[in-house]
Protein backbone atom coordinates (compact mmCIF):
# COMPACT_ATOMS: atom_id res chain seq x y z
CA UNK A 1 0.00 0.00 0.00
CA UNK A 2 1.54 3.25 -1.04
CA UNK A 3 0.49 6.16 0.78
CA UNK A 4 0.55 9.94 -0.53
CA UNK A 5 1.12 11.60 2.62
CA UNK A 6 4.88 12.86 3.15
CA UNK A 7 6.77 11.44 5.87
CA UNK A 8 7.87 14.17 8.58
CA UNK A 9 11.36 15.14 9.09
CA UNK A 10 13.27 13.66 11.81
CA UNK A 11 14.26 16.54 14.72
CA UNK A 12 14.56 17.18 18.11
CA UNK A 13 12.45 16.64 20.96
CA UNK A 14 13.12 19.92 22.95
CA UNK A 15 11.69 20.86 25.97
CA UNK A 16 12.28 24.30 27.90
CA UNK A 17 14.80 23.14 29.95
CA UNK A 18 17.49 22.82 26.79
CA UNK A 19 17.49 26.21 26.21
CA UNK A 20 19.67 29.38 28.03
CA UNK A 21 19.85 33.23 27.27
CA UNK A 22 21.76 33.27 24.47
CA UNK A 23 21.39 30.35 22.53
CA UNK A 24 21.37 30.63 18.53
CA UNK A 25 18.32 28.61 17.10
CA UNK A 26 16.85 27.92 14.03
CA UNK A 27 13.05 28.50 14.09
CA UNK A 28 10.05 26.18 12.70
CA UNK A 29 7.10 27.26 11.31
CA UNK A 30 4.20 24.77 12.41
CA UNK A 31 1.34 26.51 11.62
CA UNK A 32 0.18 28.33 15.22
CA UNK A 33 0.96 30.95 16.95
CA UNK A 34 4.32 32.04 17.72
CA UNK A 35 6.45 31.54 14.56
CA UNK A 36 4.97 33.33 10.94
CA UNK A 37 5.39 31.11 8.21
CA UNK A 38 8.00 33.50 6.40
CA UNK A 39 10.48 33.34 9.72
CA UNK A 40 10.80 29.63 9.56
CA UNK A 41 14.40 28.62 8.86
CA UNK A 42 15.29 32.36 10.34
CA UNK A 43 17.91 32.33 13.14
CA UNK A 44 17.08 33.60 16.09
CA UNK A 45 18.75 34.31 20.14
CA UNK A 46 16.84 32.98 22.96
CA UNK A 47 16.67 36.14 25.09
CA UNK A 48 14.53 34.16 28.12
CA UNK A 49 13.10 31.04 28.66
CA UNK A 50 10.21 29.74 31.08
CA UNK A 51 8.71 26.51 31.69
CA UNK A 52 6.32 26.51 28.36
CA UNK A 53 7.48 29.27 26.09
CA UNK A 54 10.67 31.08 25.03
CA UNK A 55 11.45 34.32 23.93
CA UNK A 56 13.66 34.69 20.67
CA UNK A 57 15.29 37.68 19.05
CA UNK A 58 15.18 37.80 15.18
CA UNK A 59 17.10 40.82 13.83
CA UNK A 60 17.04 40.96 10.06
CA UNK A 61 19.57 42.17 7.19
CA UNK A 62 18.29 45.35 7.89
CA UNK A 63 19.18 45.64 11.35
CA UNK A 64 15.93 45.97 12.90
CA UNK A 65 14.76 43.66 16.02
CA UNK A 66 11.81 41.22 16.90
CA UNK A 67 11.00 39.72 19.56
CA UNK A 68 8.98 36.56 19.36
CA UNK A 69 7.74 34.03 21.85
CA UNK A 70 7.51 30.62 20.88
CA UNK A 71 6.96 27.37 22.31
CA UNK A 72 10.17 24.20 22.20
CA UNK A 73 8.30 22.86 19.52
CA UNK A 74 9.11 25.58 17.01
CA UNK A 75 12.76 25.50 17.71
CA UNK A 76 14.08 23.37 14.55
CA UNK A 77 17.80 23.26 16.02
CA UNK A 78 19.84 24.35 18.51
CA UNK A 79 23.16 26.08 16.61
CA UNK A 80 24.92 27.17 19.71
CA UNK A 81 25.28 28.41 23.26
Amino acid sequence: MQTTSPIPPLRPNYTAADFRSGQSVLLRSDGRMGVPLFMSGERASVVKSTPRRLRVRVTDASGAARELSVTPNQIALILAE
